[in-house]
């Protein structure tokens, strides 16, 4: 048999506001965390949920939200796989800051912090400083200042003594010859003599220049080089923080991806963040996958744990529901192509696809693609009466009972979620060994349930 695929809307990655994203989500919970981050105080979430279940699209969703609002904050995400140094930490956070100002989604935020700080002096502007640490998260930057001051002043006179005395004693010669003529000399030469010593004196005279110049010297010199270690990071991310809480721009930090930290880099991390986590000046969105939420349920009952009092709220992004499922197979479904999308059949192997996926989003969009023939009708082929397909429309049904009567009634959030993977690994475990026509016992089960674990865990 043969289904038809409309494949534009299978897709695995996060959501974008603009894209085909195959799930969709409760609009009035998404409503209400953006309230929660853009009417209240900053504080510290916790998203929690099994790795693929959407919790990076939860958060995708509550942003494009946030963002239609007249004073939107800024998002910033990271990525966490490792964790090396705090100073790897807070160089990674300040450019993240920088990255996400300059967004063009954020053009409003931007404008808003240039508008606020429009009447300070460039150095004084948290763009200026933002720039200027941006550059040093990728190199040594050394700024240096020098600063000179000096000041001049001299006496002195610029006259030629020797050229005037000679015209006067020229012209005193002349004029003794005029009057007592000496070896014969013309009087008309004295004269001409005596006016020639007149000029040049007087010439002498008028070009005297007087210039007074006192000197004393003072040189003061000032020299700084700028530095970047783990204490001088620490106060620029500090005072960045402080900048932008005082323009009233709200910072919302989104650290994904923290599921993929070693579990012994976690605590390390949370200790070095705790100080900004609380710090009140700007929201902080943790998106771990189950464990980090399990070892917070534990920390409760501990003396003094750090990780106890850090979240305001956890948010847990829970598995989707059987039926949502059945509406996204109906809704990729090209129906105009496929007989009788409706049948059984077609029920069976989507309960089958529900099964091997665990519920889990991401898992169930790649075993369709997997299934896909990528030529030009872009169907799937399965096989019909298939025992496989049955029993696990069997499990499904199975499972979904005890869910509602059971489970649903008693627990909620991630302990829900917890109980119906645990049903479902057992499940597995059970149907591989019928169809391997096998027996098993409770002890089979259990001893199985550390190995079945660590494949769900490396599957996802």
């Amino acid at each position: 048999m043969k289904i038809y695929i409309n494949t534009n809307k299978l897709t695995d990655a996060p959501y974008e506001e603009k894209s085909e994203f195959p799930f969709s989500f409760d609009d009035s919970f998404v409503d209400e965390i953006v309230e929660d981050i853009v009417q209240g105080t900053p504080t510290c979430y916790l998203v929690s949920g099994y790795r693929g279940a959407g919790k990076s699209s939860f958060v995708k969703r509550v942003e494009s939200i946030a963002r239609k609002r007249n004073e939107p904050p800024l998002f910033i995400h990271l990525n966490f796989t490792k964790y090396k140094s705090q100073d790897f930490l807070l160089r990674k956070l300040i450019r993240a800051i920088y990255q996400s100002l300059v967004d063009g989604r954020n053009k409003s935020v931007y404008d808003r912090l240039l508008k606020v700080e429009e009447r300070e002096i460039d150095e004084n502007k948290t763009d200026t400083l933002l720039k200027r640490l941006y550059d040093q998260t990728f190199h040594e930057d050394i700024h240096t200042e020098l600063r000179v001051d000096e000041k001049t002043k001299t006496k002195s006179i610029d006259f030629d003594y020797l050229l005037f005395g000679v015209f006067v004693l020229t012209g005193f010669v002349s004029v003794c010859n005029f009057f007592h003529i000496w070896s014969g000399t013309d009087q008309i030469l004295s004269i001409i003599t005596f006016g020639a010593s007149i000029i040049g004196a007087l010439s002498q005279a008028l070009s005297i220049k007087y210039r007074k110049e006192r000197k004393k010297s003072f040189t003061k010199e000032f020299q700084r080089k700028s530095l970047y270690d783990d204490e001088i990071s620490d106060f620029h991310f500090s005072t960045l923080l402080d900048k932008f809480f005082k323009h009233c721009i709200k910072l919302v930090f989104v650290f994904d991806e923290l599921d993929k930290v070693k579990p012994q880099e976690v605590d390390p991390l949370i200790n070095e963040m705790k100080p900004y986590l609380v710090s009140g000046k700007a929201s902080f969105i943790v998106v771990a996958g189950q464990s980090l939420f399990y070892k917070y349920k534990s920390a409760q009952s501990e003396d003094d744990a750090v990780i106890s009092s850090l979240f305001s709220r956890i948010i847990h992004v829970a598995l989707p529901s059987v039926d949502s499922f059945r509406n996204l197979f109906d809704g990729l479904l090209n129906k105009s192509r496929t007989d009788n999308p409706s049948s059984t059949e077609y029920q069976l192997f989507l309960d089958y696809l529900i099964f091997r996926s665990k519920r889990i989003p991401r898992r169930f969009v790649n075993l369709l693609r997997e299934k896909v023939a990528w030529n030009d009708d872009k169907s799937i082929g399965f096989e019909k009466d298939n025992p496989e397909h049955k029993q696990a429309s069997v499990i499904i049904n199975g499972i979904l009972a005890i869910d509602n009567n059971e489970v649903a009634v008693n627990f909620e959030d991630g302990a829900r979620d917890f109980i119906i993977m645990q049903l479902f690994l057992k499940a597995e475990i059970m149907l591989t060994k019928r169809l391997g026509n096998q027996t098993f016992t409770i002890e089979d089960l259990f001893k199985k349930e550390s190995d079945a674990r660590q494949k769900e865990l490396q599957q996802s």
